[in-house]
């Protein structure tokens, strides 16, 4: 069922359209996908069966799908037509019968190559494109139930990391705190020098540190949220912790609107390299999250895209030493009118387990 009301979705298809007209485009067939929950609230698990939104430029947009799932697709109250197609049907010759399917057409922009072949053989005359930079422009800058859903599962997962790291005794392996977060990555000491390793056997001993990198849904929305737990005697790593809490407080700082993408990942790297560890430093700085835990802006050396108010992304800078520890501090924030606000509290001082 849709998350949020149904005139979200419909001001969300307009402006679709209204892309599709601007870049003189029929029609858009997103198929199961982030982009298709963005615009109708159907979260469709995807398969070799076509379920897909037509979205014509003008006109009622419809979703072909089988006949057995008909109910289910107008459930939502979102779409109100439907293509049906039997099992013995192919979906793909109805789908080039409707009067709105010809000329310039965009697709969704993830559609399984199986689809795309199947499309351009029963359209042979059509001009495919993708619909990504329609969709995805749309889904970068958040709307007001967007970034609330957001800041909920943030303070919900917030609150499960501590938890973890506060009931975490010697003994226990990664894999078991990892389970207690219904996943996400939990690693310790020297294990953490691996940014995004994999929980396993183990065991935590009075020394280590705890890395633990987790996210969760709300209303569809992604959380993700890195801490770093150290031990009060270990002055490295506290003075590791401190660098990348420096690196993330110069990212935050940076970000703003009209701001490219890469000048926040070029803050946080030379803060790191002010302190001598810049090659420890190996991933990028961050990037959007909402319906998908990662997708675009990017922040990350190469990408001049400009930030724009109501986009919201990861700051996640990192020290890796191998055969040491790991630090990473991530938290979501928020683009705004004239500046950056952070959706998750900040926890910048070395945050020492229980």
């Amino acid at each position: 069922m849709p998350h949020f009301d149904r005139a979200v979705y419909i001001e969300r298809m307009e402006r679709a359209r209204a892309g599709l007209a601007a870049a003189e485009r029929s029609c858009a067939i997103i198929h199961p996908s982030a982009d298709l929950e963005y615009l109708t609230g159907l979260d469709v698990h995807p398969s070799e069966r076509l379920i897909a939104l037509l979205l014509p430029e003008r006109g009622e947009a419809r979703i072909v799908c089988p006949a057995f799932e008909e109910g289910r697709i107008l459930e939502g109250g979102v779409i109100e037509k439907t293509l049906p197609w039997r099992e013995q049907d192919d979906p793909f010759e109805i789908l080039a019968r409707d009067g709105e399917v010809h000329g310039s057409i965009c697709l969704g922009a993830a559609m399984p190559f199986f689809f795309v072949d199947r499309i351009r053989r029963a359209l042979p005359a059509a001009d495919l494109a993708s619909a990504d930079p329609i969709i995805a422009p749309l889904r970068m800058v958040k709307g007001p139930e967007e970034v609330a859903a957001q800041r909920e599962a943030l303070e919900r997962t917030r609150e499960r990391i501590f938890d973890a790291a506060r009931t975490a005794r010697d003994g226990v392996m990664e894999a078991e705190i990892a389970r207690s977060l219904d996943g996400g990555i939990v690693l310790f000491s020297e294990n953490g020098a691996l940014p995004h390793g994999v929980a396993g056997k183990r065991k935590l001993t009075a020394e280590d540190s705890i890395l633990i990198d987790a996210g969760e849904r709300v209303r569809g929305y992604w959380s993700d949220i890195t801490r770093t737990f150290i031990r009060a005697g270990n002055e490295k790593a506290n003075e590791i912790h401190r660098i990348v809490a420096d690196a993330q407080t110069a990212a935050f700082r940076k970000a703003g609107p009209g701001v490219q993408a890469q000048e926040v990942d070029r803050a946080a790297r030379a803060s790191i390299a002010q302190a001598g560890y810049e090659r420890f430093f190996t991933h990028r700085t961050g990037h959007g999250i909402g319906l998908q835990g990662h997708e675009p802006p990017f922040l990350v050396e190469g990408n001049v895209s400009r930030l724009e108010p109501g986009m919201t992304m990861t700051i996640e800078p990192g020290i890796y030493l191998p055969g040491e520890f790991g630090v990473r501090i991530e938290d979501v924030f928020l683009i705004t009118e004239d500046g950056c606000e952070p959706l998750s509290q900040r926890d910048l001082s070395p945050t020492h387990r229980a």
